[in-house]
């Protein structure tokens, strides 16, 4: 792990994070990275690139990601219903419409069992069975029309299970994680998507899995495409997604 320096204080940068040399000094997920640190969560945005942003869960930030919001983690909308004082990072967006506005890392809603059973066999045709009123979704969800699955390659991979061609709506996301040397765990939780974007936090709620089990053929999940994951989960009030299916691509973690 590099060392730590502490950041400058400026229009981009909130007050007492740190900041690591890249994003390879990280342990990242989908929407958070623990950098090391001991400081309170922090968001913060790649406004160079693609407008990305995850929580920092120590506060300790790659020194490539600039926008870094001042609000504190209990009120991350703290500028007029936004994480920053000026109209950037939209990324935050997406970010808070997928889940909620409360920080993200390694542990929170990791409720979910994992078995690893080798002789799982691939099904012919890729299926996700919803049963039940899944609480707090968007539009459309692949319940019944699932397309595949995609293997995003994180230190806490994640698995989506997408449906063809839909503008708004949600799916389902596998976070699957092993700490220090345990048994690994899951998170699953209905990520809501939109292609629109704006500069007021979504009033969102995360709906995830208070129970059940997803069980793959290998792990680590294999660097290309092929792991095959089943599912059986259950959300509050009785709702159930139950899956099978077979990775057919995988979505390489960004360059640190």
């Amino acid at each position: 792990m590099a060392a730590l320096a502490f950041a400058a204080c400026d229009a981009t940068a909130g007050p007492g994070h740190t900041v690591v040399d890249s994003f390879a000094n990280c342990h990242v997920g989908m929407y958070f990275a623990d950098c090391g640190g001991e400081g309170a969560p922090v968001l913060g945005c790649d406004a160079e690139r693609d407008e990305s942003c995850w929580w920092f869960t120590t506060g300790a930030v790659p020194r490539e990601i600039t926008l870094v919001s001042d609000c504190p983690p209990e009120d991350v909308c703290c500028h007029d219903d936004w994480p920053f004082a000026e109209p950037t990072g939209l990324g935050a967006y997406r970010l808070l419409f997928a889940l909620d506005r409360a920080p993200w890392d390694r542990t929170r809603e990791m409720n979910v069992d994992v078995v690893v059973d080798a002789a799982l066999v691939a099904p012919a045709t890729p299926t996700l069975t919803c049963e039940g009123a899944l609480p707090d979704v968007n539009g459309v969800g692949p319940c019944g029309d699932l397309e595949g699955v995609i293997q995003v390659e994180l230190d806490t991979p994640a698995l989506r299970f997408v449906a063809p061609g839909n503008y708004y709506g949600w799916v389902p996301t596998v976070e699957l994680d092993a700490a220090d040397g345990a048994a690994p765990r899951a998170r699953v939780c209905l990520h809501d998507y939109t292609d629109s974007w704006g500069n007021d936090c979504p009033d969102a709620v995360a709906t995830c899995a208070t129970g059940g089990t997803v069980t793959i053929d290998a792990w680590p999940l294999p660097a290309g495409p092929g792991a095959i994951v089943s599912l059986d989960v259950a959300f509050a009030g009785g709702a159930r997604l139950l899956a099978d299916a077979e990775v057919t691509y995988v979505r390489e973690r960004r360059a640190p």
